[in-house]
């Protein structure tokens, strides 16, 4: 399927750095081309303004957003006899507190907690040689870097499967750099505005040595970036049916079994500066 008209390329935003930087727009809008370092403080740039809007979207001091079009769902297949497998290289945490799990054959599905990896140590100090489905799954980090791979994460479960299965969770992903290969930011079109703001942003901090937080560029990019998360606010699930766990007392006696407000993270009204970027 084609992509918007309205979507931003990488050279797209490479653009507005230098054009911000009094170096043009470069080859990709008919102008001259930039000099190897030219380019490479132009990409710099644009890293970190794609890291500023990945990882540090924030605004009126809220922990940062996640996006809903960073949180894929890993299918990660577990052989007989494994107690561990690696996770995608992209992976940066699980979203949820379960995974579902379910046999290859996909005939049986259940769910199961994610615990602290010392839990699963513990089962199998008890029983050792036990093997069946997982009823005990952590995320723990894999020892080592290599050279071209820094830390990874693994899922250990307990006990020691006993035939093949299939856990699913939705994650957070960790997001690569623009590249002649992979020319398009996450979020698509409705998220071009942000990048290019982003963009001009780092281009004014780096141009006029100033503080993130700094310049008129960055206002506009807070304002950009609030109306961003607030839209993206509106995808996220209204509700995560009905909570049956009762073993909080609150809710032990009475209590209709729905997730509060502060199980499901901050629902206000999203403002800019005390400014609701929708009105």
């Amino acid at each position: 399927m084609a992509e918007s008209t309205l979507i931003l390329r990488m050279e797209d935003l490479q653009s507005h750095v230098g054009d911000y930087l009094g170096w043009g727009r470069g080859p990709h809008k008919g102008e001259e081309e930039w000099t190897d370092r030219k380019l490479s403080r132009i990409n710099e740039l644009l890293d970190t303004a794609l890291r500023w809007v990945y990882f540090e979207a924030t605004v009126d001091g809220r922990p940062p957003h996640q996006w809903s079009w960073l949180t894929p769902v890993a299918t990660i297949p577990l052989a007989a006899g494994e107690r561990s497998v690696t996770l995608p290289d992209d992976f940066n945490g699980f979203t949820g507190p379960d995974l579902v799990v379910s046999l290859a054959s996909g005939s049986m599905s259940y769910r199961v907690k994610l615990s602290e990896e010392t839990f699963a140590d513990a089962r199998y100090a008890q029983s050792e040689t036990t093997t069946g489905r997982p009823q005990v799954a952590a995320v723990r980090a894999a020892k080592g870097v290599e050279r071209g791979r820094s830390s990874r994460h693994e899922l250990y479960v307990w006990p020691e499967a006993d035939q093949a299965y299939t856990l699913k969770g939705r994650y957070n992903l960790t997001p690569d750099a623009l590249s002649s290969a992979w020319p398009f930011a996450y979020g698509g079109a409705a998220m071009a505005e942000c990048f290019r703001a982003a963009c001009r942003a780092a281009a004014e901090r780096d141009l006029d040595n100033l503080h993130p937080g700094q310049g008129v560029e960055w206002a506009h990019f807070a304002r950009s970036l609030g109306a961003a998360i607030g839209r993206d606010g509106r995808l996220q699930p209204k509700t995560l049916g009905r909570n049956m766990d009762f073993t909080d007392p609150s809710r032990r006696f009475g209590g209709r079994g729905w997730w509060s407000s502060g199980m499901i993270g901050w629902i206000d009204p999203l403002t800019v500066d005390g400014v609701d970027p929708d009105v």
